[in-house]
């Protein structure tokens, strides 16, 4: 916001107050806030988000007006000023960007960075504009990286473009780039016609002259622009870039380059009045080559006066003797002002001001001289009785004029009392040299006192304020004595030099005040003027120079050297220039050096023999100590006087394929050797060009593809041999001949033989079996040769077919259904390559299958839709409409309808006997069914009649009808009772329905006629917290509503059977807090509903299947029922998912909770008459149900506040609380294991073919597992290789037996599997037999178990989250594969991965705490000890997240052998292993062996 706007305005008011009383206001920060008498709030200064507060807190007072101020009444208001961010433009950290780059530099060559700020921190991207030719170069949009966008670069050796930075808001700010071409190669960029890269030519600053006198003000602060130069450079490339510098800046100026100017600035705050009056500058451009030249340019810089000094008098006060007989116009004294400025802000004026008015009438002043005289004749009654006092004013004429005064004081006397007078003064116009020294005289001066009895006369010198009045004390007095013959009968003094600082280029001319006063203070002011003389005191300076000149010209005029000497006297400033003694007699020989500077060549020169001369110049002003010396670099520019020669470098014969692009090179070079730099050459093919296939770039010689090549034409396309010529235009032209042969190549496409393929196979009786072939041919082979096609499908036909490789032969992949196809054909689309795969692709052949039917459907029924029809209740039979049923078959026409249907034989006589079914004659496959009596709702509800339907042939089956007896309001209603439980998350519900009021009433559908009241007997807390809706008795529990019981009596009303019930309603109100909700455990319960698991059940002594869960889950862990909260009950696709806690002091954990139910699911299931196909209901779990895909799956669980699970029955309700699973995405394709989704497991190669895997840790730790024996069992320990550490053993791997002491541990697999090979020390454990290594799971086990019971398939690999009685614990070796990025699969071997704690992985994202980073499968694996999969790891078909974490308690080896149930894991499909034997389906993991501790026991193991 700017300064000054108004923010908002306050009113204060007092109805008390009269209106007409004005009321003021004052804000407490005055610093950045003002505010008005009517009340507006004005900010002092710019806010700024950035660097400012972002708030701001006020307080304004408001005060009456009028009357005694402590009885004034006030008033207080805080105010809250937020200061809100403003979008602001980026800025770049540089005004200009330059980059330089090779010329042959590749797409994607780093040219260079460019970097933006934005202070809001919302910079979008980079773009780069105005690059020419499109995308030359390009950006990277978030770094901010330059590189090189195509190639080969334009013709072209400088580019200018902008960098854009942009921010989200649309703000846009751009810098210029120039990017400079390196030449690498000199003749490639003579043959591209470009300048030469050799530096021909010298800066030059064309508009040097215009330079001399800019003004630049003083006192203008450092930075201040003073003057643009430029310099030009006809050469390009870096040659022609120029850097400027500065000889000598006087520590007050520099140069900068500014878009190939140079700006010079001030570098310090100038004044003119402190001799900063003028400068001369001498600047520097040279260019950027290896040998570099370079022009200077000098000027002066006038410092501008500013009026910034008001004149000051050279005496603090002026006192005069005056006698009474002088006539008017006398002079009286002179006042002398100076004034450090210039021009018309030094000129100043003088003026006489009075205390009183009349003493002006006595006195005046020269406005110019200073000088004062009497205006009129003195009284002589003043005398020794009167004293003027008078003020002398010096004004300047500046603007605005500045002024200064000085006291004046004018005693007047009687006649004879005089001021002494000057006698005698030698010389009379005093002059010395500027180089005087110390001590010496300047002037004598005598004087007298002028009284009679007092001779004695005292001199002073007055040291004005400026150079030239002595302000420095340059010179000084001193007396003569008595007896000097200077002064006979006076007294005297000597004015000498003091100090030596004389300088005439800085003071021409001094004038000095000697004051003389006798012994009666008589004064007299004398001014003595001395001029100072010249001298050459000042050698001359002579600047570097770099010149030109053509090759091969007569003697020319090179340049005219100009020295500059500050000595301000002409005759000091002749310049006398000849050769320095150190030029060789080669450049005496071919230059000539005038005494006026003129150089000029006295031959013609030959660039080719030598290219540049150093020419050693010196100067002098007739001084010998003066005389100077510099060197003079002169370059000879080229002149095409040397004919081009083919370079034996080049290459003249190529083999090029008979599909290169037109347009494209066809890596002929023919390089030039010429040693001029200025000729351009044109190159021409002048024969062998037949058809004109090829053409030669005339500037580069590149010889390229004009129109297209065959190899397979009979004459011309096999071999071409040209001949080139290259002229440079002024010179005898080369020739030379180059070859190009053409190749043959693989450039058409395979063919299929026929477009269109037909096959006939028939629907569930040809099963994998081959139906047809397809064949295609490669055009560029003959027919007699092979042609090497591969042929292929893509990935959904391969579904359905198979097709050979080599062969074209076209199978069935199992059995096709007829009914599942379109129209009974199937379309699909066979694929070939030639060169085996490697080669081009045919377009797709078409091949129609048509499907053959089988009979193998029975009819369905059409209509009514979907199978459900209604009857009414209560109505006589004859009037029911009855209900037309059409029959239908998908089987084609032949194997269909007509169609016939009867009740199945089975149907209960009581059902047949209410119902009958008639056929339609007049219709085909239609029948008419219609009750036989009338039908009570109240008696069944709901009929589902079995059908026997018929196709023409025969084909059978049962279809059913399901009948819905429609409702009436015609049962009594009574009074009811009901309860409903909440679980309120933290107490955070919002006003919700949680449920109905209840009365017994068989009638379904009468709810319209119904009317509900809360009984103003229920309890007035009940009323608070408690809403029932009239309508529909809805019950509303409002927000805030405390934990507790709550009973509500509601009073329904029946309008239309006027009756009336109440209903009684227990609320039960049940606090969660988080851990209540995140320590919970889940678990899925298959082939039932929430709602079904409400209602209470007749077989279960009237108890529902929720509580009986709750009893049953409060048996495994030994606590009160009332300990248990089921509170979370959702209807999922095949069954319902549970979620409830268990809290004795604190809340069990997850892992606890899950693992125990995992240990006693069976019991569970069984006790409770239900199936338990899953525990732990995290998605991310199982393959098939994961919504992730192949990507890594991170499950999170977020509590639901806006939307609770109501679950209600008749009589039971249950509020429970919803959850969001959210889940964290995130696919990475990498070859190896990945720990906690950070840390690569690799593998590297060992002697002998042995793979070792290594775990890489942040750092320089290593994991590597290894293997030892230990009392017959094997222990999993990590060598940490590091400086320091040592070896630490974790959990043991149990139930594996030494088999072979003798070569140490074998692992033996179960039922008697051989022991596993290679197997000692330190090596990796190879698996070639199915082994039990204790529950750990490898690298993307294959599995061949069936789909898993809750719908997810273990199909490929044992996946992120299997564990213990959801996973196997097996592997096969010759099973495990790891899929890399290029979709191939290699064995691999090493399964062994032992468990261990792992340092936190790199921060490559956003990770969650460790104590919840895999909240539900994480744990149980710290419980179990075993080795877990981390659902947190990238996963996919190349890589497994592994999670490895040890026990934080070792579990105890039993001997006691307990084997877990079978039915505890998912089936196995018994598979062969590699000898045979069938794969156990048993549990051999050493948990199972074991009964689990009683929760609870004192002194065991707490499992989780």
């Amino acid at each position: 916001m700017p300064a000054d706007a108004s923010i908002l305005k306050v009113t204060a008011t007092d109805p008390r107050m009269d209106s007409n009383i004005a009321i003021g206001y004052s804000v407490n920060d005055t610093v950045n806030f003002r505010i008005d008498e009517d009340g507006v709030l004005y900010n002092n200064h710019q806010l700024d988000y950035e660097k400012g507060p972002h708030m701001y807190c006020l307080q304004v007072e408001a005060e009456a007006h009028g009357g005694r101020r402590w009885r004034r009444r006030k008033a207080l208001a805080a105010i809250h000023i937020y200061v809100t961010d403003a979008s602001e433009a980026p800025h770049f950290d540089s005004s200009q960007y330059y980059y330089s780059i090779p010329e042959f530099a590749t797409p994607g060559t780093f040219v260079g960075k460019v970097v933006a700020y934005d202070d809001d921190d919302d910079l979008e991207h980079y773009a780069l504009d105005g690059v020419e030719p499109p995308n030359m170069f390009i950006v990277d949009r978030v770094r901010g990286f330059i590189a090189v966008g195509r190639s080969p670069l334009d013709k072209q050796w400088v580019y200018h473009f902008r960098a854009v930075a942009i921010d989200y808001h649309g703000h846009v700010a751009s810098v210029p780039v120039t990017v400079y071409i390196i030449a690498s190669r000199p003749w490639y960029a003579q043959h591209m016609g470009r300048n030469k890269p050799e530096n021909r030519h010298k800066p030059v600053f064309p508009e040097c002259d215009s330079y001399d006198g800019v003004h630049v003000k003083e006192n203008m602060t450092a930075g201040t622009p003073v003057v643009l130069v430029l310099a030009t450079d006809e050469d390009t490339g870096q040659n022609g870039h120029v850097i400027y510098t500065l000889i000598n800046g006087f520590d007050s100026f520099t140069v900068q380059a500014s878009n190939q100017h140079g700006q010079i600035t001030t570098t310090r705050r100038l004044d003119r009045d402190q001799g900063d009056k003028d400068f001369v500058l001498t600047v520097i451009g040279r260019d950027s080559a290896q040998e570099a030249l370079q022009d200077s340019c000098s000027f002066r810089v006038v410092v501008e006066d500013v009026n910034d000094n008001a004149p000051f008098f050279d005496q603090p006060r002026y006192d005069q003797t005056l006698a009474t007989d002088h006539r008017a116009g006398t002079t009286v004294l002179r006042v002398t002002a100076s004034d450090l400025d210039a021009g018309d802000n030094g000129r100043i004026s003088y003026s006489l001001l009075a205390r009183h008015a009349p003493d002006l009438d006595y006195f005046m002043v020269d406005s110019s001289s200073g000088i004062m005289s009497l205006r009129a004749p003195l009284d002589g009654s003043m005398a020794n009785s009167r004293t003027f006092e008078l003020t002398a004013q010096a004004q300047d004429a500046g603007q605005p004029a500045l002024s200064s005064t000085v006291p004046v004081s004018i005693t007047v006397v009687s006649t004879g009392e005089l001021p002494p007078t000057i006698v005698r003064q030698d010389p009379l116009r005093p002059s010395i040299l500027e180089n005087t020294t110390e001590n010496t005289p300047v002037v004598t001066v005598c004087a007298r006192s002028n009284l009679a009895d007092s001779p004695n006369v005292y001199f002073t010198l007055i040291n004005g304020n400026t150079k030239d009045t002595n302000s420095e004390g340059t010179f000084a007095l001193r007396r003569l004595p008595d007896s000097s013959s200077a002064c006979t009968d006076s007294s005297g003094v000597s004015i000498f030099v003091a100090t030596r600082n004389l300088d005439y280029e800085t003071v021409q001319a001094y004038t000095l005040l000697l004051q003389v006063v006798n012994d009666q203070n008589a004064r007299l002011d004398e001014r003595i003027p001395v001029e100072i003389v010249d001298v050459n005191d000042n050698a001359p300076l002579l600047q570097p120079f770099d010149g030109a000149v053509v090759e091969n010209a007569d003697g020319a005029l090179i340049t005219t050297i100009v020295a500059v000497d500050l000595d301000a006297s002409p005759e000091f400033r002749e310049l006398t220039y000849a050769f320095d003694a150190l030029a060789d007699e080669d450049v005496r020989a071919k230059f000539e050096l005038k005494p006026n500077g003129e150089l000029w060549t006295t031959k013609p020169l030959d660039r080719e023999e030598v290219k540049q001369y150093r020419v050693p110049i010196q100067v002098t002003d007739g001084v010998p100590e003066h005389e100077r010396m510099t060197t003079y670099w002169i370059t000879v520019q080229d002149l095409n006087d040397v004919a081009p020669a083919f370079a034996p470098s080049g290459v003249f014969e190529v083999e090029l394929p008979e599909n290169r692009e037109l347009g494209k090179p066809t890596g002929i070079r023919l390089p030039v050797h010429d040693p001029d730099i200025v000729s351009q050459h044109e190159y021409e093919i002048i024969s062998g060009n037949e058809e004109e296939k090829f053409r030669i770039d005339s500037a580069t010689g590149d010889v390229l593809v004009n129109r297209p090549l065959d190899f397979d034409h009979p004459v011309f396309d096999r071999n071409f041999t040209m001949r080139v010529r290259v002229s440079d235009g002024a010179n005898a032209p080369a020739e030379t001949e180059i070859t190009i042969a053409v190749t043959n190549v693989n450039d058409l496409q395979p063919v299929f033989e026929r477009a269109n393929y037909t096959f006939t196979v028939t629907e569930n009786a040809d099963c994998n079996v081959t139906f047809g072939k397809v064949s295609a041919i490669d055009p560029d082979l003959p027919m007699s040769e092979s042609q090497n096609i591969l042929y292929y499908l893509s990935s959904l036909e391969l579904a359905n077919f198979t097709i050979g490789n080599t062969s074209g032969e076209l199978s069935l992949k199992g059995c096709l259904d007829r009914e599942a196809a379109t129209r009974g054909t199937m379309t699909f689309y066979p694929r070939a390559n030639d060169e085996g795969g490697r080669g081009h692709d045919a377009n797709p052949a078409t091949v129609e299958l048509t499907i053959l039917d089988l009979n193998d459907n029975h009819p369905h029924i059409r209509s009514p839709k979907p199978n459900t029809a209604t009857i009414p209740e209560n109505v006589d039979p004859e009037n029911v409409d009855p209900i037309l049923i059409q029959l239908d078959d998908v089987d084609e026409p032949g194997h269909g309808c007509p169609c016939q249907m009867d009740f199945v034989d089975s149907t209960p006589p009581a059902l047949r006997e209410k119902f009958n079914l008639t056929e339609v004659e007049s219709s085909e496959s239609q029948y008419i069914l219609r009750p036989t009596t009338t039908l009570d709702r109240e008696e069944q509800k709901v009929y589902k009649l079995p059908f026997l339907t018929r196709d023409s042939q025969g084909v059978s089956g049962i279809r059913f009808l399901t009948l819905e007896v429609g409702d009436e309001n015609d049962s009594p209603m009574t009074d009811g009772t009901s309860s409903i439980k909440v679980y309120n998350y933290k107490g955070q519900f919002p006003a919700m329905v949680i449920g109905g009021v209840h009365v017994t009433d068989l009638d379904d559908y009468d709810l319209d006629s119904k009317t509900f009241e809360i009984d103003p007997v229920t309890s007035l807390d009940a009323q608070k917290h408690f809403r029932v809706d009239r309508e529909s008795g809805d019950i509303t529990m409002l927000e805030g509503t405390a934990a507790g019981t709550y009973t509500l009596r509601v009073k329904v009303r029946d309008s239309e059977r006027r009756e009336a019930a109440t209903g009684r309603v227990t609320v039960n109100v049940v606090g969660l807090t988080k851990d209540a909700v995140m320590q919970s455990g889940s678990l899925r319960i298959s082939s039932i509903s929430a709602k079904k698991m409400m209602e209470s059940s007749e077989t279960a002594g009237g108890r529902s299947l929720y509580e009986r869960l709750k009893r049953e889950i409060a048996n495994l862990h030994s606590i009160r029922v009332d300990q248990v909260d089921i509170f979370t009950l959702r209807d999922v696709d095949g069954g319902v998912d549970v979620r409830y806690n268990c809290h004795s002091s604190p809340y069990y954990s997850t892992v606890r909770l899950n693992a125990v139910m995992m240990q006693r699911r069976e019991r569970v299931a069984e006790s409770l008459g239900v199936e338990i196909p899953s525990i732990d209901m995290n998605l991310c779990l199982y393959e098939g149900l994961s919504p992730c895909g192949d990507r890594s799956c991170q499950h999170a669980m977020r509590p639901n506040l806006t939307a609770p699970l109501v679950v209600a029955s008749e009589t039971a309700t249950m509020v429970g609380v919803g959850h969001n699973g959210r889940l964290h995405l995130r696919l990475r394709r990498i070859c190896g294991f990945r720990l906690l989704g950070g840390l690569l497991l690799q593998r590297r190669d060992l002697p002998g073919g042995e793979q070792d895997p290594l775990v890489r840790l942040p750092g320089r730790q290593q994991l590597r597992p290894s293997l030892r024996a230990d009392d017959g069992e094997v222990r999993a320990r990590l060598r940490l290789v590091r400086a320091s550490e040592r070896v630490r053993e974790l959990v043991p791997l149990h139930g594996v037996r030494d088999q072979r002491r003798q070569r140490g541990p074998a692992l033996r697999g179960p039922h008697g599997a051989p022991p596993l090979a290679g197997v000692s020390e330190g090596l990796p454990v190879r698996v070639p037999q199915p082994v039990d290594v204790g529950g750990v799971l490898g690298p993307r086990l294959r599995n061949a178990e069936p789909p898993h019971p809750s719908g997810g398939e273990l199909r490929e690999d044992l996946r992120a989250g299997a564990f213990l009685g959801q996973g196997r614990g097996r592997v096969r070796g010759d099973r495990l594969r790891r899929e890399c990025d290029e979709g191939r699969s290699r064995p691999l071997q090493e399964v062994l991965v032992p468990p261990g704690d792992v340092e936190e992985p790199p921060a490559e994202r956003p990770r969650a705490p460790p104590a919840r980073r895999n909240s539900l499968h994480g744990e149980l694996s710290e419980a179990l000890g075993l080795l877990q999969v981390d659902a947190h790891a990238p996963r996919g078909p190349s890589l497994l997240g592994l999670r490895l974490r040890a026990a934080p308690q070792r579990l105890p080896v039993r001997s006691q052998r307990h084997r877990l149930p079978q039915d505890d894991l998912p089936p196995l499909r018994r598979a062969q292993g590699s000898e045979g034997r069938p794969r156990p389906s048993a549990c051999h993991h050493h948990l199972c062996q074991r009964p689990l501790p009683a929760a609870g026991r004192p002194g065991d193991p707490m499992l989780g």
